[in-house]
């Protein structure tokens, strides 16, 4: 799991360089495994309330309404679930794949 490199500007902890090398290390895995049938996937989380309180909290959605219109900060825990997919996914062959979690996220990093 990886946090979305563009929230580093709103504060929260995220490294580009660290991001890409998990990504890099996914794609390289995931063509290597995938002929013994091993699935190899990353997860990005996009912003996510980190228990602001709640004047904080307006502060980051102003910041992020660049992402969603009425951005809705979850909890980082309420993503967790999301998870599931990387353990056992819908579709057998989903692989070398990054999954985005959170609403107005790019597609890409």
């Amino acid at each position: 799991p990886i946090i979305y490199d563009v929230l580093n500007q709103a504060g929260y902890q995220s490294s580009p360089i660290l991001n890409n090398a998990k990504i890099s290390l996914m794609k390289s895995l995931s063509r290597e495994l995938t002929a013994f049938k091993i699935n190899i996937n990353v997860m990005t989380f996009g912003y996510y309330d980190n228990d602001f309180d709640r004047a904080k909290k307006k502060e980051m959605k102003n910041i992020l309404e660049i992402f969603s219109l009425k951005p809705q900060l979850l909890q980082l825990t309420n993503m967790i679930p999301a998870m599931d997919i990387l353990v056992e996914p819908p579709v057998p062959i989903i692989s070398g794949e990054n999954i985005h979690i959170g609403a107005g996220i790019e597609s890409h990093i």
